[in-house]
């Protein structure tokens, strides 16, 4: 599928996209690509030449790169001696390829030559891209390509700007928010198949939440004839666990209702109006402070109030209907992760868990004052409590920060209490614990306040998630 041997075609081939769902194993295939190229006569140019490679460059999230690290010694034989030599090369590590006496750190392209895999973050890439681009490579792999899905961020710019035989992209969330996100990574594995990005935005993006499904699947179908989608030869290949893991239990969504106080309504009315008052940036703010509100009234009053946990619940229809599936969860002696961004809405479901169920749920957040502060190491402790408590336990998280590099199939149950725009963040969300090794059916709560009164901020946001989800499905 990579490199479409034995396939005609008048387009000749730059890369590929492999965009299998979250816990396929899209570390693991890539390796044997990449393993494959070192060993074959037929690979692009990685034979050494006059005691010099042509490196593999491996771009991921700073989280990942000890995972590509531990899968490379643990499936190749001899801890991954196909790879060697091979360096993971971020902080410290970077002091060693210093180039002269320069007191700024850039990068000397020989050292890097010398290795057959560079593993590195994004930002190393950023900060030393000179030192890149003056490096001669053949392979170029981008790992949760998501990153690169803005065209217009130096990030993007810089992974582009690399001088490959060959490029690679990994994501299994290749269209997050809009079309335009796939047409940045494809522009990255196979500049121009997809026109330029106001051509591709005119013909795919314009309309998409007006015109009907008919269009929709039109648009979807010539999208997918372009990229030769999972057919021989493909530019974007993509498998579904659903459709690829056997025994995987089922995934059952709720939908959970609850109502507003008249406080919640009158301040819903004032923050449309001021949305519609024209002023700079106003509609943001009032969209914004709508979804603060809809999780509570307190997180847009005063950020240093402190209620007790009896008036917390007094004041929030949906933190008591959340409070319920809590109690049904408790009673099947199962976990559950709750997800919200709000770091204040966090610490009074903390508080509310604590005083109601009897035990204080850790806070996975990646703020500099959170628990998850000291590191990775630190953060994983913090799962292995939570999964090694018998019965009912609770783990409280960003979305963001669940977003890649965890699994926590010790939990069963999703509670969605604060959403956000991006559907695919929320799948990844709640991912971490609908995947494999998971054996019971996974149960997602949705809580989504609603007023006879108002056409609420909770159910339009649900709408819009949900014509995204088909979108990427399509």
């Amino acid at each position: 599928y990579l490199l479409g041997h034995n396939a005609s075609t008048t387009t000749t081939r730059h890369g590929s996209l492999r965009a299998d769902d979250m816990g396929l194993g899209k570390t693991l295939q890539v390796l044997c690509f990449l393993a494959w190229c070192l060993e074959s006569p037929t690979s692009p140019t990685l034979t050494p030449e006059q005691g010099k490679y042509k490196p593999i460059v491996v771009v991921a999230p700073l989280i990942l790169l000890s995972v590509w690290e531990n899968e490379l010694r643990k499936f190749f034989r001899n801890n991954g001696q196909v790879f060697a030599p091979y360096i993971l090369l971020h902080g410290e590590q970077l002091k060693n390829f210093k180039a002269g006496n320069s007191s700024n750190y850039s990068l000397d392209p020989k050292r890097l030559s010398a290795h057959q895999l560079i593993i590195t973050n994004y930002d190393t890439l950023k900060n030393h891209i000179d030192a890149f681009e003056a490096t001669p490579l053949s392979i170029v792999v981008a790992d949760e390509a998501q990153e690169i899905k803005d065209p217009t961020t130096n990030k993007t710019k810089c992974l582009k700007a690399l001088n490959a035989k060959f490029k690679v992209a990994l994501t299994g969330t290749p269209v997050e928010n809009q079309l335009v996100d796939l047409w940045s990574i494809v522009d990255f594995i196979q500049p121009g198949l997809l026109g330029d990005h106001k051509q591709f935005a005119k013909r795919f993006e314009a309309d998409l939440t007006k015109i009907s499904d008919q269009e929709r699947h039109k648009r979807a179908n010539e999208l997918r004839q372009r990229l030769n989608f999972n057919q021989p030869r493909a530019f974007v290949v993509r498998r579904t666990k659903l459709d690829n893991l056997e025994g995987l239990p089922k995934k059952i969504e709720h939908l959970v209702y609850s109502g507003l106080t008249k406080k919640q309504v009158d301040c819903h009315r004032e923050l449309i109006n001021y949305g519609k008052s024209g002023d700079p940036g106003c509609a943001l703010t009032a969209v914004q402070k709508l979804m603060l509100l809809y999780q509570h009234h307190s997180l847009i009053t005063d950020n240093d109030i402190c209620l007790t946990v009896a008036e917390y619940l007094q004041q929030s229809p949906k933190l008591q209907s959340a409070v319920s599936v809590l109690e049904e969860i408790g009673r099947r002696r199962e976990k559950v992760l709750i997800f919200t961004r709000s770091l204040l809405m966090q610490r009074i479901l903390q508080s509310v868990v604590s005083e109601l169920f009897g035990h204080t749920p850790a806070i996975i957040n990646g703020s500099k004052t959170g628990s998850s502060a000291q590191g990775g190491s630190y953060r994983q402790r913090l799962i292995e409590e939570f999964e090694g408590k018998d019965g009912f336990n609770t783990l409280i998280l960003s979305p963001e920060v669940a977003g890649v590099g965890l699994t926590i199939v010790g939990a069963n149950n999703v509670l969605h209490y604060g959403r956000w725009w991006n559907p695919a963040v929320e799948s990844q969300a709640t991912d971490r614990c609908y995947r494999l090794g998971q054996t019971k059916a996974v149960n997602v709560y949705y809580p989504i306040s609603v007023d006879d009164s108002i056409a609420g901020f909770d159910e339009r946001l649900h709408k819009l998630l949900w014509q995204k989800k088909l979108l990427a499905s399509d």
